[in-house]
């Protein structure tokens, strides 16, 4: 039993439209079978390019350093590029409100959590051992510090900031 058309063959807009791609279809063919491409050529450059993509997205993830999972141990990095210290938590709530004083571009409200001591720094590659994730897709990581001043000290960051090394 043939198909039904999915429009009315009587609409010109939609048989006009058949028409061009056909005709663009044809034109594509012929431009293949002129510079002598084939369907191998295709497939051939298809996976290039996913391979590329691949590599490029590995590189990516190597300078920016790879997360790691529950109970294994990594590195602290900075929040943006060329910081020295990375500030942690004593509780999730407290990553929660420097993330709201960040956004909000207030300084005085970010040093107040330090001052109160809701958050302690560390320096920028620290070792650390991972606990947990909490929050919303695990956005905040529970650490134990493993070195330096505030070397068992458990405490609270963005997941991002936890990486292998």
């Amino acid at each position: 039993m043939p198909k039904a058309p999915l429009w009315d063959p009587a609409d010109k807009a939609m048989a006009d439209a058949d028409k061009t791609l056909a005709e663009w279809k044809a034109k594509h063919e012929e431009w293949k079978a002129k510079h002598g491409i084939t369907g191998d050529d295709l497939t051939r450059w298809r996976a290039e390019k996913e391979e590329g993509q691949r590599k490029a997205k590995e590189a990516a993830e190597e300078k920016e350093g790879r997360a790691i999972t529950v109970g294994g141990v990594g590195v602290l990095r900075g929040m943006k590029e060329g910081a020295l210290t990375v500030p942690v938590g004593v509780d999730s709530k407290a990553v929660d409100a420097l993330y709201k004083a960040i956004v909000a571009n207030d300084e005085d409200g970010a040093n107040e959590l330090i001052d109160t001591g809701r958050m302690f720094v560390v320096d920028v590659g620290t070792k650390v051992k991972l606990l947990d994730n909490h929050g919303f897709f695990g956005s905040t990581a529970e650490i134990r510090i493993l070195e330096g001043a505030n070397k068992g000290r458990r405490g609270y960051v963005s997941s991002q900031l936890v990486v292998e090394k």
